[in-house]
């Protein structure tokens, strides 16, 4: 399984670089720089699987759901969000004395 991740990881590049220019007008043409944006943003992608195990990208939704209807539907979704935190709150939002709106790590 570990050879199918780098093949999902590319079709989700090349997806957000097929319509950046939508999602941020403001990008240079030709570049895909990181950036510090003011807000997050969730992509669901659905993929199918092959007998070779190849991927195939059925759909990208643009406002997936976030409910759950198993365990393991639940561990992986509070997963993706525990990850898109560590991206956008700084670590330095949750020590004891910050002054980050509400302290967050009481």
């Amino acid at each position: 399984m570990k050879e199918i991740e780098p093949k999902l990881k590319k079709i989700a590049t090349d997806t957000i670089r097929a319509v950046s220019r939508k999602i941020d007008p403001h990008r240079r043409h030709n570049t895909f720089e990181v950036r510090i944006f003011s807000h997050a943003k969730i992509f669901g992608y659905d993929f199918m699987l092959d007998e070779d195990l190849k991927p195939w990208l059925i759909e990208v939704n643009a406002s997936p759901s976030l409910s759950t209807t198993t365990y393991a539907d639940r561990k992986l979704k509070m997963s993706v969000m525990e990850s898109l935190f560590a991206i956008v709150v700084p670590p330095e939002w949750f020590d004891e004395n910050s002054k980050h709106g509400t302290n967050l790590s009481k």
